[in-house]
């Protein structure tokens, strides 16, 4: 089974040779390697080019600078693989990574979607893995999505932690122009996937690297109203279905309404006029959600989350919106 493995470049060449051999050391060898050179100013387009003339599986595409979703999205107009992986260039891969996920693939053939461990900000002090207790396999289609929103995936929606089946994305691309792409896009695929397998493996992980430059780092008001309107995306996807529970419910309260309060700070910061009418329908969608007092109090997440869910449920949430 051929792993196309999407790598899109741009302004990375302190990490990018360690991000390369990562994948090309994989334990799992039946790879198609893209690197995607956007238009990167340094050395990237030289070394990207070193690494096709030294292993046939390597192939570049270079090409004017547009963008994230831009660059994958080349990639995957390329693939040649049965299946699709994304790997950041300041990122790597330990040994086993793919393996692991491909090996799920074998064991069940109707597999759309593997996500898999990371460990998130290796390079700091606050490095953290988040894995799951154990492997999880979703087969009835209408569960994917309610399984994803019940484990808070949209706070870990990243494209690299998931090898797909391409087939996903015959007609789906990442969002051109819009920050937060990842967000927009997971709920599309999770709604195209029969079955979804959640791997808990003890060696493969993603190490997903900090920088103060990226995106998530830096966010401003453009940046947080993307993800502002991604969510309201999903929460427009998650209230079709009425298997999801009151604590589910509770959890993505919370978290959007963080976002939220986020966002018009910085509206407020950079001097921008919103409206709240922009979230009329998330904001409709929570207020129908927000936990109940006795659900507030049985969250069992600490006094912090506790004390939101409990003001979230004695405050109309648009009040709630307005407390510094």
């Amino acid at each position: 089974m051929l792993l196309s493995v999407i790598i899109p470049v741009y302004k990375v060449e302190p990490y990018l040779r360690e991000c390369i051999d990562s994948v090309l050391a994989q334990s799992y060898t039946n790879l198609e390697v893209i690197l995607v050179d956007d238009g990167s100013p340094d050395a990237c387009p030289a070394i990207c080019d070193e690494y096709v003339s030294q292993d046939a599986r390597v192939k570049v595409i270079h090409q004017t600078n547009q963008g994230l979703s831009a660059a994958r999205n080349a990639g995957i107009e390329v693939a040649q693989g049965s299946y699709i992986a994304f790997v950041d260039s300041d990122d790597y891969i330990s040994p086993t990574y793919f393996e692991a996920a491909m090996e799920q693939f074998a064991k069940e053939p109707s597999l759309d979607i593997v996500e898999l461990p990371m460990i998130a900000r290796f390079n700091t002090k606050d490095a953290f893995r988040h894995a799951y207790d154990e492997t999880a396999v979703i087969t009835d289609s209408d569960k994917v999505f309610t399984s994803w929103f019940a484990c808070q995936g949209y706070l870990h929606a990243f494209s690299q932690l998931k090898v797909c089946r391409s087939t996903l994305f015959t007609s789906l691309r990442f969002p051109v122009g819009v920050t937060f792409e990842d967000l927009h896009l997971t709920p599309q695929l999770l709604l195209q996937a029969r079955s979804i397998a959640y791997i808990a493996h003890p060696t493969a992980n993603y190490f997903y690297r900090w920088r103060n430059q990226s995106i998530t780092a830096q966010a401003r008001f453009h940046d947080l109203n993307s993800q502002m309107l991604a969510l309201q995306e999903i929460a427009v996807i998650a209230n079709h279905y009425d298997s999801i529970t009151p604590f589910s419910w509770a959890d993505f309260t919370i978290a959007a309404t963080n976002i939220l309060i986020d966002t018009l700070r910085a509206a407020k910061q950079e001097g921008i006029c919103v409206n709240l009418q922009n979230y009329a329908n998330i904001l409709d969608i929570l207020q129908s959600h927000k936990p109940s007092l006795s659900t507030a109090l049985t969250l069992h997440k600490g006094w912090h989350t506790t004390l939101k869910a409990v003001l979230l449920s004695l405050i109309p949430l648009r009040l709630y919106l307005h407390i510094p």
